[in-house]
């Protein structure tokens, strides 16, 4: 699959690249955050020691930054990209991955005020996987 990168973004991943020495696979906006993904165990070197990449990134783009870890383990992206909320039951079914959220407090994370939240996870997913979360 071919992604469609605009002079913007372009920009935004290499002052990404600069201040982290990561390059990240792709950056969009997400409301008023700004979201990188990137690479499997690329996480723990953009965040630094105690934030201070990520302090440094939002400082010099004054903006609110969202960093998700890709996963080939389309469950375990599944879970990088609903963090903070924390479930226990992720699975796979056919197309879907399912999520069973162990309260409605949970659920609600995931689903965001007008299921804002789950209609980005699906945005997200559809360009990495051929499939769709589906909450239980």
């Amino acid at each position: 699959m071919v992604k469609k990168l605009n002079i913007q973004t372009i920009g935004l991943m290499n002052i990404f690249n600069s201040l982290t020495g990561v390059t990240a696979k792709d950056c969009f906006f997400d409301e008023e955050k700004l979201v990188f993904i990137v690479n499997e165990g690329d996480l723990g070197k953009v965040l630094g020691k105690k934030g201070a990449n990520i302090q440094r990134i939002q400082n010099t783009l004054k903006r609110d930054i969202k960093v998700i870890e890709y996963s080939e383990d389309v469950i375990k992206f599944v879970k990088n990209l609903i963090y903070p909320a924390e479930v226990q039951k992720v699975y796979k079914e056919g197309t879907f991955v399912v999520i069973e959220p162990e309260n409605n407090k949970i659920k609600g994370q995931i689903y965001g005020r007008e299921r804002k939240n789950l209609e980005k996870i699906n945005e997200i997913l559809k360009k990495y996987s051929n499939t769709e979360v589906k909450i239980k």
